[in-house]
């Protein structure tokens, strides 16, 4: 099988916490994990002319991602988000705005790298700002027809837009979203058929449903299943960019072999490895990735 290229666009930023601060946003951990997992993958983002874009950058070539297509901004400060927990450990966010990211720029060199792609990771949080959200789209539109286009609806109040949802939703082909969105989405569409909603009025073929410790659930026209979660050992790990991980592994099996039965028991034992670690981007050995992926 020839090589893949997988893209994701949007947020890169830290994520700062109580004591310490971490690497993340949703497009930019896929990524982080693709690359893991052997893929050749590129992030296309942007950071501030500062030194936490500098240390961002750095960690992340150190880590193997490739960084030629992240942009250097004078004028807009990295991306941070302040991160907290609740007494569930459940993550909240504090997002901060406007920063370097709110701002991808379109350029040539970007059309070949859509063209080229065999699979586009987008979310809804990256355009919350009219520069990025334009980038954003553009890149999507620049595309092959054969390129999967991965939607993650990533709620975050107050940046929650119907109509860039809508836009999202017509430009993706999967998309990946958690039980509490999905409820949101159900409300924001008015549909008490979420599902048929998506796959006739937005063309949608495959929606990936994630629930938490009730697993996982992948709809399309052809298949329905639930996918139950693995144990996990979560004593010293946060849920920060959990699903990110789930995200990446989905993706690329479903460029590799299509097959979704099989794709979301790997993202699934995936995301029990990523239980047991902190952050969006946790340190991981080949021999802890290569046993998801010979079960």
């Amino acid at each position: 099988m020839s090589e893949k290229l997988i893209c994701g666009i949007g947020e890169i930023l830290w994520d700062q916490f109580p004591d310490m601060k971490r690497p993340g946003g949703a497009p930019s951990n896929v990524i982080y994990h693709t690359t893991k997992l052997g893929v050749e993958s590129r992030l296309i983002s942007r950071v501030g002319d500062d030194k936490n874009g500098l240390e961002i950058v750095n960690y992340l070539n150190q880590k193997g991602v490739n960084t030629e297509f992240i942009q250097l901004d004078k004028r807009h400060e990295t991306g941070r988000v302040d991160v907290t927990f609740d007494k569930k450990n459940e993550p909240r966010y504090n997002i901060i705005k406007p920063v370097a990211w709110d701002y991808i720029e379109k350029n040539k060199l970007l059309v070949k790298v859509a063209k080229n792609s065999d699979a586009i990771v987008f979310g809804t949080l990256a355009q919350r700002m009219p520069a990025s959200a334009e980038t954003i789209q553009w890149f999507l539109e620049q595309s092959s027809a054969d390129t999967l286009k991965v939607l993650d609806v990533n709620f975050r109040s107050p940046y929650i837009y119907e109509e860039i949802v809508k836009k999202s939703l017509l430009l993706a082909d999967v998309v990946k979203i958690n039980h509490e969105e999905h409820a949101s989405l159900k409300k924001m569409l008015k549909a008490s058929d979420l599902e048929s909603v998506l796959f006739s009025e937005f063309g949608i073929s495959g929606i990936c449903i994630t629930k938490g410790l009730d697993g996982s659930e992948w709809i399309s026209k052809e298949d329905q299943f639930k996918q139950p979660v693995y144990k996990a050992k979560t004593a010293k790990g946060d849920s920060v960019g959990l699903g990110d991980g789930f995200t990446a592994v989905l993706t690329v099996e479903l460029v590799k072999h299509g097959d979704a039965v099989v794709a979301m028991d790997r993202a699934s034992r995936y995301t029990a490895l990523l239980a047991g670690r902190r952050g969006g981007m946790p340190e991981l050995s080949e021999k802890e990735i290569e046993q998801v992926f010979t079960n």
